[in-house]
């Protein structure tokens, strides 16, 4: 944690070079702030596309089942097929 801070400090001194000390730590601060609410707003973003993800499976395989026993009728009702065999 204290290098994570560190390299945050580092961050800020060589980006502003005429910054005191107190000023840089809150610099620094407010960066760590930045960067926790930009994962966060990342986090909850991918939470919400996997829960919509979810719903879609969840559609698609509540629609298979119908879907296959529809293409099976219509496979049984094929015009001219009379016993399914193709050589007769």
């Amino acid at each position: 944690m204290a290098a994570f801070v560190n390299e945050k400090i580092y961050e800020v001194k060589t980006a502003n070079k005429a910054v005191d000390t107190l000023n840089t730590a809150i610099l620094a601060l407010l960066n760590v702030s930045a960067d926790y609410l930009r994962l966060r707003k990342q986090e909850l973003v991918q939470e919400s596309v996997k829960g919509r993800l979810r719903l879609l499976v969840e559609r698609v395989d509540q629609s298979l089942p119908a879907w296959a026993e529809d293409a099976t009728e219509e496979e049984d009702a094929v015009p001219g097929d009379a016993g399914g065999s193709l050589g007769d």
